[in-house]
């Protein structure tokens, strides 16, 4: 069975019609070139396009948009990490009042 798109790659063009699917090959050399996008998962399907982008050319807009996609998981894990905190708080609030009869 031959691999069929669409790619999983978000600046995707659309400009291919041949399809790879993404292997343990695909991930070390997207990161070790730094253009692997974070969300890329082993199995999924990106067009050669792409694929040339990531693994062969280190094509300069995938290592722009790697680096973009790490510093909005930062980003959102820091946005977790605040969410929790307040979650704590609130909960820590909550028992302080209860003790207190509030």
């Amino acid at each position: 069975m031959s691999t069929r798109g669409p790619c999983v790659i978000a600046i995707c063009k659309e400009k291919s019609s041949n399809w790879k699917t993404v292997t343990e090959h695909v991930i070390s050399k997207g990161q070790t070139n730094n253009t692997l996008p974070n969300y890329v998962q082993l199995g999924d399907t990106i067009c050669l396009n792409c694929y040339n982008g990531i693994v062969t050319r280190s094509s300069a807009i995938f290592l722009q948009h790697a680096q973009v996609n790490v510093e909005r998981s930062e980003v959102e894990v820091e946005n977790v990490n605040d969410l929790e905190r307040s979650e704590v708080e609130n909960v820590i609030d909550l028992e302080q009042s209860e003790q207190l009869g509030c």
